[in-house]
């Protein structure tokens, strides 16, 4: 018996998947389409969070809006008293002056110079001594024929030996400056880096003297005093204030830890009953609120999306759509073109004007494709059967 292989009440399938169009101009060449898992569920539109605006350092803050007030992203919402910060400022800029000017010194042109100074001196004292040693052997020659006292043999020798020890010291001695000075120097670079952390965390801080809007919406202040006098002494990580994003909306669906891992990085549509659409973006994956371990459903996609033309009612009912790709540049052809028969699947091939009954392997399906896994190729022409 002949049957085909989806046997789908199309409009149903139209409503369903907004693949009408789709099942009408579909092509019967066979192509390679990236295939997809799709997963849907019910949804509520909910108003999406707004955004906290929290507080960057510790000190005055003197606010400059007011409650329910529109702003635009970049907008300056307050700004810190920088007096104090100012002055440490200046104090970090000196302090890392002086110990660069420190760092200059030591390792600048007055250490070197003393270097090459005390270099000439064991250069100098390295031909004395080679000048002694000549002199020393003559005198030892002259001593063994007789014509010179043994004892002026020894003086020499005494004063030679004196001579190489002096040498000896001075050799030691440039080593040891080298090395005092070496470590000196690292010492003062430490320091300066010290210093150089220091200005740059203070100008850091600075930068952030300047609270701006992050996003467009309305303002909600929250923290009372600056809503009562306009500025207020806060801590770092105080939540200053709230802006409520216009015609932003969430949803929240529940989800299967298989699903959760299996569409975490799927696109999102939302779509309602009046055919209103709006692309969506998952927020994040969480445990669902009050969920048991036991329960299947237990974890939830948070996802957000826009609404500029206000489509989506607040509280109402929509259907979110997640879509992950499964199977990318698979061989496939539509469904439509498929058929069975005694549990084998066919379609019909044009070539040369006639059409040519071919059995295939079907894969994955992904209405309104479905994937060949053997039997056709791509650029091949399916009639419809």
């Amino acid at each position: 018996m002949k049957t085909k292989l989806f046997s789908v009440n199309i409009t149903f399938a139209a409503f369903l998947f907004g693949v009408a169009s789709v099942y009408a101009d579909a092509s019967n060449i066979v192509r390679k389409v990236d295939l997809s898992s799709t997963l849907q569920r019910a949804c509520e539109i909910e108003q999406g969070d707004p955004y906290q605006v929290i507080a960057p350092l510790d000190g005055r803050i003197i606010s400059h809006v007011s409650e329910g007030q529109h702003v635009t992203k970049g907008d300056l919402l307050g700004e810190y008293d920088t007096a104090e910060l100012d002055r440490a400022l200046r104090l970090a800029r000196s302090r890392l002056s002086i110990s660069q000017s420190r760092v200059d010194q030591i390792d600048g042109p007055l250490t070197e110079s003393r270097r090459k100074l005390q270099k000439m001196g064991l250069a100098s004292m390295q031909r004395s001594l080679h000048t002694a040693r000549k002199e020393h052997e003559q005198l030892l020659d002259l001593a063994e024929q007789g014509r010179l006292a043994k004892r002026r043999a020894t003086e020499s020798a005494e004063r030679l030996k004196q001579d190489e020890e002096d040498l000896t010291r001075a050799e030691l001695q440039l080593v040891i400056f080298d090395i005092e000075t070496n470590l000196q120097i690292s010492e003062m670079r430490s320091g300066l880096l010290d210093h150089s952390i220091a200005l740059e965390e203070l100008e850091e801080k600075a930068a952030s003297t300047f609270v701006t809007a992050p996003v467009d919406g309305r303002v909600n202040i929250v923290e009372r005093r600056i809503d009562r006098t306009g500025e207020a002494t806060v801590s770092a990580g105080t939540h200053l204030l709230s802006i409520a994003i216009p015609n932003q909306h969430w949803s929240r669906v529940e989800v299967t830890a298989q699903e959760a891992q299996e569409f975490r990085r799927a696109t999102v549509e939302v779509f309602d009953g009046s055919d209103n659409r709006a692309a969506a973006k998952l927020l994040r994956t969480q445990r669902r609120q009050g969920a048991l371990g036991w329960e299947k459903n237990r974890f939830e996609f948070l996802i957000s999306f826009e609404d500029p033309d206000d489509n989506f009612l607040q509280g109402g009912s929509a259907i979110c759509r997640f879509r992950s790709v499964v199977r990318r540049d698979a061989i496939a052809v539509s469904a439509s073109l498929v058929w069975q028969e005694d549990g084998k699947s066919y379609v019909f091939i044009s070539k040369d004007g006639s059409q040519i009954r071919r059995e295939v392997r079907v894969g994955f399906i992904d209405l309104p494709f479905v994937e060949i896994l053997s039997g056709l190729q791509e650029g091949d022409v399916v009639a419809t059967p």
